[in-house]
């Protein structure tokens, strides 16, 4: 085995184990000897670094950044054409990450991880990838739920709609525990609505510094 798959192998481990420190040393060590042609060895440790450095100090702006720069890297990298799944779990993963970004506007962040958790669930459909329709789903809910910028009342029943799907997926009978949270954010919305109205109440929050 040589020097790069054992550090790979190492990588793995720390991730299993949650040593996010030494696995951010451990995709830096290892990034520094791939080389251009190592393809797809550059995407995995990418991949796993991104992770380690949101998990390692969550809510750290500078492991968020470098995070969102991985991402983003990654995403030039891959063909919705011809690795679609990818594609959607890093549009996926960006959505996360401008959910839990303190810098920047923050209107702008929702809407950013609205536009991304869109794009994912191009690919995930109900049918053929219903778990991750409706974890995305959910997440596009409280995204839409939060949002600053736009129609208030639009919005809530932008988050209305989107929970009602995860409740297709999440039965009582399979996720009983999914089900009653995401039951929880319906319940939620619904009451917001009913306090600025279901017919006229249009209230244009715009964005807000």
């Amino acid at each position: 085995m040589s020097d790069l798959k054992k550090l790979i192998e190492r990588i793995k481990s720390a991730a299993k184990q949650d040593d996010w420190q030494k696995g951010i040393k451990l995709s830096r060590t290892a990034l520094d000897r791939i080389q251009p042609s190592q393809k797809r060895e550059w995407y995995a440790v990418n991949l796993h670094l991104a992770i380690f450095l949101l998990e390692e100090k969550p809510g750290t702006e500078s492991h968020i950044k470098e995070a969102e720069e991985i991402y983003h890297k990654l995403l030039e990298s891959v063909s919705k054409e011809k690795e679609s799944l990818k594609w959607a779990q890093l549009h996926r993963n960006l959505a996360y990450v401008y959910d839990r970004k303190g810098s920047g506007e923050k209107g702008q962040n929702i809407d950013k991880a609205i536009q991304h958790y869109r794009q994912a669930l191009s690919v995930f459909s109900k049918n053929e990838h219903p778990e991750d329709f409706a974890i995305v789903s959910d997440c596009l809910g409280l995204a839409y739920e939060e949002r600053i910028s736009g129609d208030l009342h639009l919005n809530l029943q932008e988050a209305k709609r989107c929970f009602s799907n995860v409740l297709a997926v999440f039965t009582e009978e399979k996720l009983p525990e999914d089900r009653q949270n995401t039951l929880a954010h319906l319940e939620r919305v619904n009451s917001k609505l009913k306090m600025i109205g279901s017919g006229s109440g249009h209230v244009s929050l715009g964005k807000q510094p």
